[in-house]
């Protein structure tokens, strides 16, 4: 067996003396790299284990290559972390950001399903109880997280990853980070929250005192205030895929996350990538008002086009038969008489017919009752046609809004892993 150095990222491996003087790719960074000649000095000992010698490979079977994948293990319990030198400038952030953009609509369909998916069962473990959404939420985050990862390195069957937080020894590594991370900006979220209350009522004063200065001083204060914490969730974005991933142990990702993000744009690329992504998802959120307040204005003319007319024909009816006047030597009988013929006439209804024994005052006053019965029937079922099309327009303009709300996080959350997976190549265990 020859050993191999790869002169990038310093990973050690061997590969049989067939491939000597070849050329394939280190499996830890993929640079090209080539397999030296022999001679003593590359050539490994062979190892002297108990136990039956290894089996040769099937037939057919090639040998393994420099090129590659470096088995699991080597990646899931790391001893140390080094991050070698190597900066990438405020260029190579929008890079990102239009690489990220385009893989997260090119696997929108499974990444939004996934992350559906992940906020319904997290949502429903932590209504239930608080134990079970302490130990079903970070896991299934580390499985969205490597559908995302995933999706950033061109895989398929993005779905199957959701659960896989689960296994492979993600479980407490995933644990440790997520909460490490939620306390921490737990703890950063309280002078935040106390200045934004502070700022709140000054600009509640200011906007009674000095008018439009309130709404001013609101709008520049509140993200001058947020901003430190949109810093440091910047710093420490890469501190889950890293533990997710194996590549560092839960406390220890925190630190190379800063690290390595200290190495794009001198820290401050990925917070300018957020906030970059924060002015396209709020006009993105911007169209998706305009577009619920157009289907809801649809689904109102629908309603009031529908049951609109016949109540509004009912209305002018009782209108017009409430401001007739008796005419000259009238009686009341006969004004009565009158009006009910004419009620019937407007809203186009034959009258009853009379009843055995019936005089004529007690006919029209139940020919009276009887179509402004039927009238408010009518009217009551115009009006909950006008309900139902109103929720029907609602609830389709709710299902729109978070199934767009959940795709376009899928998406933003894209550019960050296309970042990582270009950067990750920097994170390799320490010699020794």
């Amino acid at each position: 067996m020859i050993r191999v150095t790869c002169s990038r990222c310093h990973t050690r491996f061997t590969t049989s003396n067939s491939n000597a003087g070849k050329t394939g790719r280190c499996p830890k960074c993929n640079r090209p790299l080539r397999v030296p000649a022999l001679s003593p000095a590359t050539v490994a000992p062979r190892p002297v284990e108990a136990g039956p010698p290894a089996a040769p490979a099937a037939p057919g079977q090639p040998e393994p290559q420099p090129g590659a994948e470096a088995p699991p293990a080597a990646a899931e319990k790391p001893r140390a972390v080094v991050v070698p030198g190597g900066n990438v400038g405020m260029g190579q952030v929008f890079r990102w950001i239009g690489q990220g953009v385009v893989a997260g609509l090119r696997n929108v369909v499974p990444l939004t399903l996934g992350l559906a998916i992940m906020l319904i069962l997290v949502t429903l473990a932590w209504t239930l109880c608080v134990v079970p959404g302490v130990f079903l939420e970070p896991p299934l985050v580390a499985g969205f997280t490597l559908m995302l990862l995933g999706a950033a390195r061109g895989k398929s069957g993005l779905l199957g990853r959701l659960f896989a937080g689960f296994s492979g020894g993600r479980y407490w590594r995933t644990m440790g980070a997520v909460w490490l991370l939620g306390l921490i900006f737990a703890g950063v979220s309280v002078p935040i929250t106390l200045a934004v209350i502070l700022i709140g009522a000054s600009s509640v004063v200011l906007l009674v005192e000095e008018g439009a200065i309130g709404l001013l001083v609101l709008a520049v204060a509140l993200p001058v205030v947020y901003s430190p914490m949109v810093f440091l969730a910047s710093r420490l974005a890469w501190a889950l895929p890293l533990a997710v991933e194996g590549r560092a142990r839960a406390a220890e990702s925190l630190a190379v996350s800063w690290r390595l993000t200290g190495k794009v744009a001198r820290g401050f690329g990925l917070f300018v990538q957020m906030l970059v992504l924060a002015l396209g998802s709020l006009i993105v959120y911007a169209a998706m008002a305009a577009a619920v307040l157009t289907l809801l204005g649809l689904g109102g003319l629908a309603a009031v086009s529908v049951a609109g007319p016949e109540i509004i024909a009912q209305q002018e009816a009782l209108e017009a038969v409430g401001n007739m006047s008796a005419m000259p030597g009238e009686t009341t009988e006969a004004f009565h008489e009158r009006r009910v013929r004419e009620l019937y006439r407007r809203m186009g209804k034959p009258l009853p017919p009379p009843q055995p024994d019936e005089n004529p005052t007690a006919y029209w006053y139940r020919a009276d009752r009887e179509l402004r019965s039927t009238m408010a029937g009518e009217s009551l079922g115009a009006a909950g046609a006008m309900a139902a099309a109103g929720i029907v327009a609602m609830t389709a303009a709710g299902l729109a809004v978070t199934l767009l709300s959940t795709a376009l996080g899928a998406v933003l959350a894209m550019p960050g892993m296309v970042g990582y997976r270009d950067m990750c190549r920097l994170v390799r265990p320490a010699a020794g």
